[in-house]
């Protein structure tokens, strides 16, 4: 993370949670890259990054520190939201 920009990855380090399940950070970059194209109709700029193992990169989408807020109350949100949980409902016929 710069002063200036920042993958879903840094904002989730930033924030202090432990990274997600993949299944769950694909969705969350899916909500939070809808989230870009709805305001600014356009994909956001993307950065190689190198792997957390440290073998090879990957091309993760980078935002201004303008957008850190949706961002965060993105993560937020989805890491704070129950998952595989089915809700109990009253059955009463």
């Amino acid at each position: 993370m710069t002063n200036s920009s920042a993958t879903m990855r840094d904002r989730i380090t930033f924030l202090g949670h432990a990274y997600p399940t993949k299944s769950m950070a694909w969705s969350m970059g899916s909500i939070i890259r809808d989230a870009w194209v709805d305001e600014y109709g356009e994909l956001p700029e993307k950065r190689l990054v190198a792997k957390t193992s440290g073998a090879g990169s990957h091309c993760f989408a980078t935002y201004p520190a303008e957008f850190w807020p949706v961002m965060d109350n993105i993560i937020n949100t989805a890491i704070d939201t129950p998952q595989g949980l089915l809700p109990f409902t009253d059955h009463h016929d």
